[in-house]
């Protein structure tokens, strides 16, 4: 799997100067005492990521437009842009830090769509080799399209997450629980979930029992009905005596018949 780096995030606004933090290639450690805007780093590159929306602080006050710079695995550095009160992210092939921004090289929809590729997740996903994937989502064996939102969590860690007692690998919450488990997989061994097939729920199973239980109460049902208009056993042998008679009778005919044919023939 190839990697993406982050070169830098930038603030800009018409009447206030940039603000910017510079990451290196390798290892960025920020550090301050409380509320000096460590977590809203984190926030923001989150929400350059496709998060829905951007904290709001008195700190944010004048800028309109968030610029997040990224070198892509060939090498070529790109410029994520995004209004900071959200909507679809801009895509400038240069790496950009001042305004005024001209027209993008191209717009993204922030929110991942496995069936049009005209969005942020499988821009990202298609760079790094996993455009396509699949992940497990739950017992069942269903599987989802991999997000790059599946992978944030894993590439933005804040103070919160590193002081937690849940692994670094899970957000803590249930019922995304398996899905992470297969994202850290897929990172690990570089094998999705497209192979799995699934298997029908306890629910689905005993709705399926049901049915087939249903046909063969019906089948059974018009079974009866039928042998309930069969005649009586007395009456069967009556029925059978009578047959009987009338089938001897017809050999007997047919055999005096047949003597007759016998006869005529001998004479000519």
């Amino acid at each position: 799997m190839s990697r993406l780096t982050l070169t830098h995030l930038t603030f800009i606004g018409g009447a206030v100067e940039p603000a910017s933090v510079e990451f290196s290639p390798r290892v960025t450690v920020v550090r301050g005492p409380s509320d000096t805007g460590k977590s809203f780093i984190v926030d923001a590159i989150d929400f350059m990521f496709g998060a829905n929306a951007l904290k709001e602080i008195p700190e944010r006050s004048g800028y309109s437009t968030a610029l997040l710079g990224l070198q892509l695995p060939h090498g070529q550095h790109v410029t994520l842009t995004r209004a900071v009160n959200g909507g679809n992210v801009g895509l400038y092939l240069a790496d950009v830090r001042r305004g005024p921004l001209g027209v993008p090289d191209g717009t993204l929809a922030a929110k991942h769509n496995p069936k049009n590729e005209g969005n942020l997740s499988r821009y990202l996903l298609s760079h790094i080799g996993l455009d396509g994937k699949r992940v497990r989502r739950n017992a069942r064996n269903e599987t989802d399209s991999l997000s790059f939102r599946n992978l944030a969590h894993l590439s933005i860690v804040d103070e919160t997450q590193m002081q937690a007692e849940i692994p670094p690998a899970l957000t803590g919450n249930y019922v995304s629980r398996t899905k992470e488990i297969s994202v850290l997989k897929l990172l690990l061994e570089d094998e999705d979930d497209s192979a799995l097939v699934a298997v029908d729920s306890k629910q689905e199973r005993n709705r399926l029992s049901g049915a087939k239980i249903e046909v063969i109460d019906r089948l059974l049902a018009e079974l009866e009905a039928q042998l309930s208009e069969t005649p009586e056993l007395a009456e069967l042998r009556d029925q059978l005596a009578r047959l009987n008679s009338t089938i001897e009778g017809h050999s007997s005919a047919i055999g005096e018949l047949t003597a007759q044919r016998n006869r005529v023939a001998e004479r000519l």
